[in-house]
């Protein structure tokens, strides 16, 4: 098992992209069935917004599990970009050092 998965910062990590990616998928069903039953809806902005501090994966999985904003090519972009942003942020942790480290192992 890899010493960086003891590392405090990486369960941190961890744990805040998977709370964050939790929060965006259920924002994104939420949203798909206020949308279907005429409901007051959650602004785009706040399911970016999301993407950003970290749900990006939650936002992005729930576009296609729910069919919701996909054809919306401005909010894909712009959640994808919530991606691009992380990927360093991850890099400079270790983060996705250790991942590599624990795909190998596999």
């Amino acid at each position: 098992m890899p010493v960086c998965l003891d590392e405090p910062l990486f369960k941190l990590a961890g744990s805040w992209l998977i709370a964050a990616g939790v929060i965006g998928f259920a924002g994104m069903g939420i949203d798909k069935a206020r949308a279907t039953s005429h409901e007051g809806r959650i602004p785009e902005m706040a399911l970016l917004v999301e993407s950003f501090v970290g749900g990006f994966s939650g936002v992005l999985l729930g576009a296609f599990v729910f069919h919701h904003k996909t054809s919306k090519l401005f909010f894909m972009l712009a959640a994808l970009l919530g991606l691009v942003v992380w990927i360093p942020i991850l890099w400079e942790l270790g983060f996705v050092q250790c991942l590599q480290s624990l795909t190998a192992l596999a």
